[in-house]
């Protein structure tokens, strides 16, 4: 299932469910360079998901078509983002996707939730959201590192350790700081759910970009100075 990950491979399942089509087809559906559609159609086909085969009638060209194997599991990833469509709206780690989406990979756990903290006190009506308490280093919510991980058993965040010497750390996760990225499966997803949200919650979010950027720090001064005195 690991190929699955790679950009487009997804995508040229999903297309191929609809209906057999020709490479240069498949590229104008999926999007992406042609040079990157014909090389997951190849893996595609060693995973025995995709078949090429000719055409009966006139124009007697070569199409690419799903096998029985293409179509289980072209169908099992419909459903899957149907799923994921219908329930993300109601639930909270939508926050988390956009997040990712707009602002790229968030370094540290202490980050992705700072910056989901600043996200809820300055956005506008986000519903679901989470509940913070304030602790040593600022608001903290459980409930967004079990969101972010459920996520990640989902297939669409990755999550990995990034290990530092004790003189090295920015104030997190002590030695292991862990950092947050959407898979591509994540990133077909998050891109619906980031462009479905209101246009103002849109802004709000790209303002974040900065604190996401500058080191943790400057975000947590940041987060102190302007909220700690309301909390």
């Amino acid at each position: 299932m690991i190929f699955l990950e790679r950009s487009k491979a997804s995508d040229v399942l999903l297309a191929l469910l609809k209906r057999p089509r020709h490479i240069t087809e498949l590229q104008y559906e999926v999007k992406g360079s042609l040079s990157t559609i014909e090389v997951r159609v190849k893996e595609l086909i060693e995973q025995g998901l995709v078949a090429e085969e000719e055409m009966e009638k006139w124009p007697f060209r070569r199409v690419l078509k799903l096998t029985e194997k293409g179509f289980q599991m072209a169908r099992f990833l419909d459903q899957l983002f149907n799923i994921l469509r219908e329930g993300l709206p109601r639930r909270r780690g939508k926050w988390i996707l956009a997040l990712l989406y707009a602002l790229g990979q968030i370094k540290g756990s202490t980050k992705l939730v700072k910056l989901l903290f600043l996200l809820g006190k300055e956005g506008k009506e986000l519903i679901p959201f989470y509940e913070f308490n304030w602790y040593k280093y600022g608001p903290y919510s459980n409930e967004i590192i079990r969101d972010a991980r459920e996520l990640e058993n989902l297939g669409l965040v990755k999550i990995e350790e990034e290990i530092f010497e004790e003189t090295a750390r920015d104030l997190e996760d002590y030695t292991i700081r862990f950092n947050y990225n959407l898979t591509n499966v994540g990133r077909e997803m998050a891109q619906s759910v980031f462009e479905e949200l209101p246009e103002e919650t849109k802004r709000c979010i790209l303002s974040l970009r900065k604190y996401n950027q500058a080191p943790l720090s400057m975000l947590l001064q940041y987060v102190y100075s302007k909220y700690q005195a309301s909390s």
